[in-house]
């Protein structure tokens, strides 16, 4: 099944799901590679900044069509007899990671 259901996410949103996470590992791995590999510094410095900064900023597409299938594909419902602060838990949880998905790009770039 391509889109959400009552009870589970559909393929699409499980596939945008894991795509931003190898996106977002992509880039902590480069950033990562550079300090602890290379020192921060050395002829290889450059160029590992600027495949982070492409990575970092290419999150933008994918992280644009996920939040245009959340928007068409309304997410699961929440387990009957779920505390509310738990429903408002998730909710806040969910809307930080979107903030800064859509943030960590904009202002490193």
């Amino acid at each position: 099944m391509l889109r959400n259901t009552e009870a589970t996410y559909g393929s699409v949103a499980k596939w945008l799901h894991w795509i931003m996470a190898l996106w977002v590992l992509t880039a902590y791995v480069i950033i990562y590679y550079l300090q602890w590999g290379h020192g921060g510094e050395g002829p290889m410095r450059s160029a590992l900044i600027t495949y982070h900064k492409g990575v970092g900023f290419s999150i933008l597409i994918p992280l644009a069509i996920r939040i245009f299938w959340r928007a068409t594909n309304p997410a699961p419902k929440h387990v009957a007899g779920m505390p509310a602060w738990q429903i408002n838990a998730s909710r806040i949880s969910h809307f930080l990671l979107y903030f800064f998905l859509l943030a960590m790009p904009v202002t490193g770039y």
